[in-house]
Protein backbone atom coordinates (compact mmCIF):
# COMPACT_ATOMS: atom_id res chain seq x y z
CA UNK A 1 0.00 0.00 0.00
CA UNK A 2 1.36 3.42 -0.87
CA UNK A 3 1.51 6.40 1.50
CA UNK A 4 -1.73 7.91 0.14
CA UNK A 5 -3.50 4.56 0.49
CA UNK A 6 -2.34 4.10 4.06
CA UNK A 7 -3.46 7.66 4.92
CA UNK A 8 -6.92 6.92 3.50
CA UNK A 9 -7.01 3.65 5.46
CA UNK A 10 -6.11 5.47 8.67
CA UNK A 11 -8.82 8.07 8.08
CA UNK A 12 -11.42 5.35 7.45
CA UNK A 13 -10.32 3.47 10.57
CA UNK A 14 -10.51 6.69 12.59
CA UNK A 15 -14.04 7.37 11.32
CA UNK A 16 -15.18 3.82 12.12
CA UNK A 17 -13.58 4.07 15.56
CA UNK A 18 -15.26 7.41 16.25
CA UNK A 19 -18.64 5.98 15.21
CA UNK A 20 -18.15 3.01 17.55
CA UNK A 21 -17.18 5.33 20.41
CA UNK A 22 -20.35 7.33 19.75
CA UNK A 23 -22.40 4.11 20.01
CA UNK A 24 -20.67 3.27 23.31
CA UNK A 25 -21.47 6.72 24.66
CA UNK A 26 -25.12 6.20 23.68
CA UNK A 27 -25.03 2.87 25.53
CA UNK A 28 -23.64 4.55 28.65
CA UNK A 29 -26.30 7.26 28.56
CA UNK A 30 -29.08 4.73 27.95
CA UNK A 31 -27.92 2.63 30.91
CA UNK A 32 -27.80 5.69 33.18
CA UNK A 33 -31.24 6.88 32.07
CA UNK A 34 -32.77 3.40 32.28
CA UNK A 35 -33.68 3.54 28.58
CA UNK A 36 -31.65 0.61 27.35
CA UNK A 37 -33.47 -1.48 24.76
CA UNK A 38 -32.57 -4.74 23.06
CA UNK A 39 -32.68 -2.95 19.71
CA UNK A 40 -29.98 -0.51 20.79
CA UNK A 41 -27.84 -3.36 22.07
CA UNK A 42 -28.32 -5.31 18.87
CA UNK A 43 -27.31 -2.20 16.92
CA UNK A 44 -24.13 -1.92 18.95
CA UNK A 45 -23.41 -5.64 18.50
CA UNK A 46 -23.80 -5.14 14.76
CA UNK A 47 -21.44 -2.15 14.81
CA UNK A 48 -18.84 -4.20 16.69
CA UNK A 49 -19.08 -7.01 14.13
CA UNK A 50 -18.70 -4.46 11.32
CA UNK A 51 -15.64 -2.95 12.98
CA UNK A 52 -14.14 -6.41 13.57
CA UNK A 53 -14.22 -7.07 9.81
CA UNK A 54 -11.81 -4.17 9.35
CA UNK A 55 -9.65 -4.82 12.40
CA UNK A 56 -6.25 -6.31 11.80
CA UNK A 57 -4.51 -5.40 15.04
CA UNK A 58 -4.41 -7.55 18.15
CA UNK A 59 -5.00 -4.62 20.53
CA UNK A 60 -8.06 -3.48 18.60
CA UNK A 61 -9.47 -7.00 18.59
CA UNK A 62 -8.99 -7.16 22.36
CA UNK A 63 -10.99 -3.95 22.80
CA UNK A 64 -13.70 -5.23 20.45
CA UNK A 65 -13.86 -8.47 22.48
CA UNK A 66 -14.41 -6.45 25.65
CA UNK A 67 -17.14 -4.36 24.03
CA UNK A 68 -18.85 -7.45 22.68
CA UNK A 69 -18.75 -9.08 26.12
CA UNK A 70 -20.28 -5.97 27.71
CA UNK A 71 -23.07 -5.94 25.13
CA UNK A 72 -23.81 -9.62 25.81
CA UNK A 73 -23.89 -8.96 29.58
CA UNK A 74 -26.35 -6.08 29.10
CA UNK A 75 -28.55 -8.22 26.85
CA UNK A 76 -28.56 -11.00 29.46
CA UNK A 77 -29.49 -8.48 32.16
CA UNK A 78 -32.37 -7.18 30.05
CA UNK A 79 -33.57 -10.72 29.34
CA UNK A 80 -33.38 -11.57 33.04
CA UNK A 81 -35.26 -8.42 34.03
CA UNK A 82 -37.90 -9.10 31.39
CA UNK A 83 -38.28 -12.69 32.57
CA UNK A 84 -38.59 -11.70 36.23
CA UNK A 85 -41.15 -9.02 35.40
CA UNK A 86 -43.32 -11.41 33.44
CA UNK A 87 -42.72 -14.34 35.80
CA UNK A 88 -42.60 -16.47 32.66
CA UNK A 89 -39.30 -18.22 32.07
CA UNK A 90 -37.63 -17.66 28.74
CA UNK A 91 -37.97 -20.89 26.79
CA UNK A 92 -34.74 -22.39 25.42
CA UNK A 93 -35.69 -21.88 21.76
CA UNK A 94 -36.44 -18.18 22.28
CA UNK A 95 -33.15 -17.78 24.14
CA UNK A 96 -31.29 -19.57 21.33
CA UNK A 97 -32.96 -17.42 18.65
CA UNK A 98 -32.10 -14.26 20.59
CA UNK A 99 -28.46 -15.39 20.95
CA UNK A 100 -28.30 -16.19 17.24
CA UNK A 101 -29.65 -12.73 16.40
CA UNK A 102 -27.03 -11.12 18.61
CA UNK A 103 -24.28 -13.10 16.90
CA UNK A 104 -25.60 -12.30 13.43
CA UNK A 105 -26.74 -15.85 12.70
CA UNK A 106 -30.06 -16.90 11.15
CA UNK A 107 -32.59 -18.23 13.72
CA UNK A 108 -32.16 -21.91 14.54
Amino acid sequence: MDVAGSAVGRRLAARRGAALLDRLEELRINILEGKLTPQRLLGLASAVREQRQHADEGALNTVLDEIELRVEVEIAKLALASTSLSQTPLDPQSAANFADKINGLPPS
